[in-house]
């Protein structure tokens, strides 16, 4: 069932990713990839690199999001940045390479 959080983040999604505009160039899109690494921080957060088609990249994570070695999150991709919105659970989670 969709709910109207569902719907929006839909049309979010659309909107980025240019499916809302047919013919549009995407000015960022979404993946999963799989964190690999949490490197505490001295009086500031962990930096954190995630395993995306087959690279390792070190990337910026969402706030509310606690970053754990293994987990399969959703990357939003931009040109020249890469970016954590947060952790997939359930069955599109998997445990991912």
């Amino acid at each position: 069932m969709a709910t109207a959080s569902n719907r929006g983040l839909a049309r979010l999604v659309g909107e980025l990713t240019g499916a809302a505009s047919p013919g549009a160039r995407p000015q960022c899109w979404v993946e999963s990839g799989v964190v690999r690494t949490v490197v505490p921080g001295y009086m500031s957060d962990p930096t954190i690199t995630v395993r995306w088609r087959d690279t390792d990249v070190p990337v910026s994570y969402i706030a509310s999001y606690t970053p754990t070695e293994g987990d399969v999150v959703l990357l939003l991709i931009q040109t020249s940045s890469v970016i954590v919105l947060g952790r997939l659970v359930g069955p599109t989670g998997g445990s991912g390479s």
